[in-house]
């Protein structure tokens, strides 16, 4: 999309497929992070960005993920949600991968809202 770039976690699976890994032996990564664009070029872990009134929370429909602008609508950084976690433990189970893996959970929020958005959709309870 045009806020996370061309690089996405379906070509990293589909190339590690195409060079003959099975899915089932595949693992996708799941940040608990946000990522800058240009103005903000750093990482902050999701349970630090719940607070941050400065900025406006917006949905990158191409990229399936959140991302933040600031006061004058400037991309500021995307980052996961739950939302955008289901999506992807979604794809997990759709495309026979071995599982979803995230580092760190200290990234989370205090009540585990990512964690566990992960732990209940790859057991298909949500």
């Amino acid at each position: 999309s045009e806020n996370s770039g061309s690089l996405t976690g379906d070509l990293a699976v589909k190339a590690h497929m195409a060079a003959g890994v099975s899915a089932n032996k595949l693992t996708l990564g799941l940040p608990f992070y946000g990522r800058g664009g240009a103005y903000f070029q750093d990482f902050m872990d999701y349970g630090k960005m719940e607070n941050l009134d400065e900025y406006t929370e917006k949905w990158d429909d191409a990229a399936k993920v959140p991302f933040l602008v600031n006061k004058d609508g400037i991309f500021e950084f995307g980052y996961e949600n739950p939302r955008s976690l289901k999506i992807k433990c979604q794809y997990i189970l759709d495309n026979g991968l071995l599982g979803g893996m995230y580092w760190d959970y200290a990234g989370d929020n205090e009540s585990g809202d990512l964690r566990r958005t992960v732990y209940e959709c790859l057991r298909g309870e949500r």
